[in-house]
């Protein structure tokens, strides 16, 4: 009986080890420190790179790809480079991966958004005009920004209406814009349109005490929530004020009453 005890303790305990190991190391809060993609740093919750992260490390919708040292976010099913993020307020600077394509620079739709992402109303937004022709745009006096292109502002006041445009170009987009003015001050739009839009975000939050007590911020798809990663297992907000492995826990305890067995054993040997 005593050793069938014993055996009982042991397996019990070495799974218990064994299955925290695991769960430590798949749920690791070391996988989740903040990264950097070229130029972007500090790339964090609901942020999270690909390449280097698991999953769990942030929100799907907010998965980046760092390609040849630019962070490549996907949105409605179109490609935007990330140039800044603004985590205060919730906010990140994009920029349509098209508008970098030399020759073929213009998107052939309307950029589109849904939940968990917003266009800031602080943007302001660019008509771009394709297959005009040359003669058009030049009795116009508007120069192309790439091949067949030409930019015009949303709010431009010029000698023409944009319905002459419509119809005589083989189709129209209006893409959003952070400012009219580049840092030169001039209207060089293919470079205004590279210099992105901000893009608003709404998405469950992690809190700062999380971070303070040693923890990164983690999602859970099951419930589609932030959640603390700590040393000991994953926590709804914060870490504990001491966090304690569980793992450092058992071995002591199981040696305790490894011990207390042996104990029990000779004791009872000696009496008989």
């Amino acid at each position: 009986m005593n050793h069938n005890l014993l055996l009982l303790l042991f397996f019990f305990f070495f799974f218990v080890l064994l299955f925290n190991a695991a769960f430590s190391d798949y749920l690791s809060p070391d996988s989740c420190k903040p990264q950097t993609c070229g130029g972007l740093q500090n790339i964090t919750y609901p942020f999270w790179v690909e390449q280097s992260q698991p999953s769990y490390c942030g929100v799907p919708n907010f998965k980046l790809s760092c390609t040849d040292d630019k962070a490549v976010l996907n949105v409605s099913g179109d490609a935007y480079y990330v140039q800044k993020i603004f985590y205060n307020n919730r906010s990140v600077l994009l920029s349509n991966t098209q508008f970098f394509n030399g020759s073929d620079c213009a998107p052939r739709h309307n950029l589109t958004f849904s939940p968990p992402f917003r266009l800031n109303p602080s943007n302001t937004y660019i008509h771009l005009f394709e297959g005009c022709g040359s003669s058009l745009t030049g009795s116009l006096g508007l120069t192309p920004i790439c091949s067949g292109v030409i930019a015009v502002p949303y709010d431009y006041h010029g000698s023409f209406n944009y319905t002459k445009l419509v119809g005589e170009c083989n189709y129209s987009v209006v893409a959003p814009v952070w400012s009219l003015d580049n840092e030169e001050g001039i209207h060089d739009y293919l470079q205004i349109l590279k210099d992105g839009f901000l893009l608003n975000w709404n998405t469950s939050t992690c809190i700062d005490e999380c971070l303070q007590r040693g923890g990164r911020c983690g999602y859970d798809t099951a419930t589609n929530n932030a959640v603390c990663l700590c040393e000991d297992r994953v926590h709804f907000k914060k870490c504990k004020a001491r966090s304690v492995s569980s793992g450092n826990i058992v071995l002591p305890i199981f040696l305790l009453l490894l011990d207390l067995q042996l104990s029990y054993i000779i004791n009872w040997s000696y009496f008989w």
